[in-house]
């Protein structure tokens, strides 16, 4: 399942500052009720109590508005960094074919990913000066990641981490990427102080501990894609493009096409991809071309990992009711255009509706139906829909079931530890510090499991 975003420079756009290991070179994504696939909704419009019930706002009568109300002015110059870097990641997914950042629109997941990376926090802190805006690494990350289709999911882009960065001082608090010559370096929470980076060869914990640039790989930092044959290593990225990190956390050779395989290594040599078999084994094969069967929701339920560039593995219409069998590759495709299942639409934010990708239903009209997603109803984000008379009707569908076999939460809510939506906490809120899920915008969710205001550990 995709998780949301920790808050580093570019909020772990590039790291992944929760672990040991470097996250895709651009978001990883919210969390998905559709693992790698359908967002969850959330950010503005959430109820005005916490998850726990709790009124939001910096005291038990405060509003959680309060919040971005006291916040200082922001840094347009670093939301319109923000803005081209969305628009440069979108155009170059589009233009890759690429399922993992395929919405129904550009606008779709433009507004998507800003949402994911919080934008609008970076922008706050350069704005009161505690983030720095580098332009010649904002200029070079956008040319980074138009340079190839690898970088949308590759190691850590330098040039992207360095082009919003902190400005305080060694032996001073921060968050991650909050420092101005150092590394932000915590036992595990949000807050840590700047510290020396680590050189290049030894132990780390966190790739936001290394240089930029460089990941925690094995427990050492290293320059990504330099870790040979038999060499510690967290992720494939890490070790030599002749080879992956397999069993053990060792580099080791690619795989041959009919080599047996394990889908979550995937560590098939280049033009293969790992691919499920009707007997829910495994092995390298070149992608499933349109048409063709897929096998992987049986063993993983990841849905776009077997296909062909611009193709998706669509599950059965009775997907839910069923052990999820087979599935076959299918074209991804935009709003107005033929379609046969929701999946071909976009991530969450569209359904197919007689044949062609539609925007999902608002107020009055007949709630929309995905049925190789969901048992449930579905309305626009800030809708519900009526049981009675299955229209869609503004407000929040509190309580509904969420996840893989039920669907996605609207705006404000988030899929709770119960698999059922649940309002975004305010201040003081529980939350799920693992994920860091939960709160409503300008909040974080905090190591002791609780919403604060975003940050707690600036001065």
């Amino acid at each position: 399942m995709a998780r949301p975003l920790c808050l580093a420079a570019l909020n772990a756009v590039l790291v992944a500052c929760s672990g040991g290991t470097s996250g895709p070179s651009l978001g990883s994504g919210s969390t998905a009720s559709i693992p790698g696939d359908t967002v969850a909704r959330g950010g503005d419009g959430a109820a005005a109590t916490g998850s726990d019930g709790a009124a939001v706002g910096g005291d038990p009568d405060a509003s959680a508005t309060d919040v971005l109300q006291a916040l200082p002015q922001t840094s347009p110059e670093t939301v319109k960094f923000f803005d081209e870097l969305a628009t440069a990641v979108c155009a170059k997914a589009a233009a890759c074919g690429s399922a993992l950042y395929h919405y129904s629109s550009p606008e779709a997941c433009k507004a998507a990913l800003l949402a994911e990376w919080r934008a609008e926090h970076a922008a706050l802190l350069v704005g009161q000066g505690k983030m720095l805006l580098s332009v010649d690494n904002a200029i070079q990350c956008k040319k980074d990641i138009a340079a190839q289709c690898d970088a949308l999911a590759g190691p850590p882009l330098a040039s992207c981490i360095l082009a919003v960065h902190g400005s305080a001082q060694k032996g001073k608090p921060c968050i991650p990427g909050g420092c101005a010559t150092t590394v932000c370096q915590s036992a595990g929470g949000l807050c840590g102080v700047c510290t020396d980076a680590i050189a290049e060869g030894n132990t780390c914990a966190k790739t936001a501990h290394c240089n930029p640039g460089q990941v925690c790989a094995g427990g050492l930092c290293k320059v990504p894609g330099s870790v040979a044959n038999l060499g510690k290593c967290s992720q494939t990225t890490d070790c030599v493009a002749s080879s992956y990190c397999g069993p053990g956390g060792q580099c080791a050779p690619r795989l041959d096409a009919g080599v047996p395989c394990t889908p979550k290594e995937a560590g098939c040599k280049t033009g293969l991809v790992c691919r499920v078999n009707a007997d829910a084994s495994a092995s390298c094969a070149v992608p499933g071309k349109v048409g063709e069967p897929c096998y992987g929701l049986k063993v993983t339920r990841h849905i776009a990992s077997e296909c062909e560039p611009g193709l998706r593995c669509i599950p059965p219409p009775d997907a839910f009711k069923s052990s999820l069998p087979k599935g076959s590759c299918k074209p991804l495709v935009k709003l107005g255009q033929p379609c046969e299942a929701a999946l071909q639409c976009g991530k969450g934010e569209a359904l197919c509706v007689a044949g062609k990708c539609a925007t999902l239903p608002v107020s009055g009209q007949p709630c929309g139906t995905a049925p190789e997603l969901t048992t449930a109803f579905l309305c626009a984000a800030g809708h519900k829909c009526d049981p009675a008379s299955k229209l869609c009707q503004a407000g929040p569908a509190v309580g509904m079931a969420c996840g893989w076999e039920a669907g996605y939460c609207p705006l404000g809510q988030w899929c709770g530890p119960s698999q059922t939506c649940i309002p975004l906490g305010g201040i003081g809120a529980k939350c799920d510090v693992a994920v860091g899920e939960g709160c409503m915008a300008a909040l974080i969710c905090d190591e002791d499991a609780k919403c604060r205001p975003w940050p707690q550990c600036l001065p």
